[in-house]
């Protein structure tokens, strides 16, 4: 799996491993994605606010979410959820047309 990281807003590269960290352990659960980008942008500075795209290269369509807050932290708990919820719905309707098969 290949993640490309675009830090357009500067953040620190402790929110960068940890974006990569989360979507390693996404992979590892969900075993389907091929590759991940993530977009860190500035989306105002006073008050500072963020906006972060992710992008996950899955068999079939990608899957394209985005999320803004003023903190990183909340950014990155609305995401996984995010992540989490969309690769979940993903593999059930994968799974009840037969499309994955368990090994």
């Amino acid at each position: 799996m290949k993640i490309i990281i675009r830090n357009q807003a500067s953040v620190a590269n402790k929110y960068i491993r940890f974006a990569k960290w989360k979507i390693r352990q996404f992979n590892r659960k969900y075993n389907n994605i091929l590759y991940a980008e993530v977009y860190f942008k500035n989306l105002s500075t006073k008050p500072r606010k963020y906006g972060l795209t992710v992008r996950l290269g899955l068999p079939g369509s990608d899957i394209v979410l985005t999320e803004k807050s003023g903190s990183l932290r909340k950014i990155w708990l609305k995401m996984s959820e995010k992540i989490k919820t969309s690769l979940r719905r993903r593999n059930d309707r994968t799974n009840q047309l037969g499309l994955l098969k368990s090994y």
